[in-house]
């Protein structure tokens, strides 16, 4: 990969995009496309409306639901009868 400092005056508004960026030059041709790098976990849970405890409880609690192999088959088994 090759990496390009980017204007001063760029890097606030890449960083404030919410999705990709198109790349074009003044022209119009297409450069390519700019992906933000993921938020930091801090970021993301400064909006989030669980606690990190919340979510750690959530994280261990027995699945709620069918398993997938049980649902396939009731499935498999409605196409397979008239």
């Amino acid at each position: 990969m090759t990496e390009m400092v980017v204007d001063p005056g760029w890097v606030g508004r890449l960083r404030d995009a919410d999705g990709a960026v198109e790349m074009v030059s003044p022209d119009g041709q297409r450069l390519g496309t700019f992906y933000p790098s993921r938020p930091a976990l801090d970021d993301l849970m400064s909006s989030c409306p669980y606690s990190a405890e919340e979510l750690a409880a959530m994280r261990n609690r027995p699945p709620i639901g069918r398993e997938w192999q049980d649902i396939k088959r009731d499935l498999e088994a409605r196409c397979d009868s008239p």
